[in-house]
C-alpha cells in the first residue's frame, strides 16, 4: 500500500475550507473502508514504514497479524556527495533547496508556507540565501517564485548539482505519510536538514 493514504485526506480535510473540507473527509473514510478490506482480503499488505505499518494494524486490528513493513531507501552510489556536479547557484549564493514533486498537495503547503513565513527570516540572517524548487504548477510558481530570493526552477534533469551544492536541504511538511526519499536523498547527499 506504500502508506496509509486515508489518513493523509482526513488530514487535508482538517487544512481546507468547505466544500473542499467535505470532499476530503469523505475521500478519507472511503479510502479507509477500502485499505481495510483489502487488509483483510490479502494474504499480506506491505507499507514503506514501520510507523505506516502501526497505524494500519490500529485501523483493522483483526487483520493485525498480516501486516508489515518493507521500507525503502535510495541508491547509494547514484546520490553520493563524492561526485563531481557542476553547481546550479549563482556565485556567492547559498543554496537552500526543496526537491520534492511540485504537483502533489503537501509539497505545494511546504514550499508555499517555507518561503512565506520561514525562509524571510533566513533571507535576513544571511542575505545571500536562496531558495530553489523544482516542478512548479502554475499556482506555485505565481505565489511562492514572486518571494526574494527564491528560485523556481521547474523541471531538472538531475537534483543531485542543487543537493550538492546546497548549504541545506529543507523537508518543511506539514502534511506527509510514508517514507520522504527526499529526505533520504539529502542524507545520502551529506546535507544537512531543516
Amino acid at each position: 500500500m506504500v502508506d496509509v493514504d486515508s489518513d493523509k485526506w482526513t488530514q487535508y480535510a482538517t487544512a481546507q475550507r468547505w466544500p473542499l473540507s467535505w470532499v476530503y473527509a469523505r475521500e478519507g473514510r472511503k479510502l479507509a473502508e477500502w485499505e481495510a478490506q483489502v487488509a483483510q482480503d490479502f494474504d499480506a499488505t506491505l507499507l514503506v514504514s514501520h510507523d505506516e505499518a502501526a497505524l494500519l494494524q490500529q485501523h483493522v486490528p483483526q487483520a493485525r497479524h498480516k501486516i508489515g513493513a518493507f521500507e525503502n531507501g535510495v541508491d547509494a552510489d547514484y546520490f553520493s556527495p563524492d561526485r563531481e556536479y557542476a553547481n546550479p547557484y549563482p556565485a556567492g549564493r547559498q543554496g537552500v533547496v526543496f526537491t520534492g514533486a511540485m504537483d502533489y498537495w503537501p509539497n505545494i503547503d511546504a514550499v508555499t508556507w517555507f518561503a512565506e513565513r520561514i525562509f524571510p527570516a533566513v533571507r535576513e540572517q544571511c542575505g545571500r540565501a536562496v531558495q530553489h524548487c523544482r516542478q512548479p504548477p502554475e499556482r506555485c510558481r505565481a505565489g511562492t517564485g514572486r518571494q526574494p530570493g527564491v528560485v523556481v526552477t521547474g523541471a531538472v534533469p538531475d537534483v543531485r548539482p542543487y543537493l550538492a551544492h546546497s548549504a541545506c536541504a529543507v523537508a518543511p511538511l506539514r502534511i506527509a505519510r510514508g517514507v520522504q526519499n527526499k529526505v533520504l536523498e539529502a542524507m545520502a547527499m551529506a546535507r544537512q536538514l531543516s
